[in-house]
């Protein structure tokens, strides 16, 4: 139960910050039903280099 308390809040902390900015945070297992891989990741910059 315990761990299950960490990981909601932590998805609660990490969602906070896109919602002031206009975004939504979700945390998606697999977008398409059918594939049993687990490579469908994004990568997203939290800085901007200049």
């Amino acid at each position: 139960m315990l761990k299950q308390l960490i990981n909601h809040t932590s998805k609660h902390v990490a969602r906070i910050p896109g919602k002031e900015y206009g975004h939504l945070l979700t945390f998606m297992p697999k977008p398409l039903f059918g594939d049993n891989a687990s490579r469908m990741h994004v990568h997203q910059p939290l800085l901007e280099e200049r």
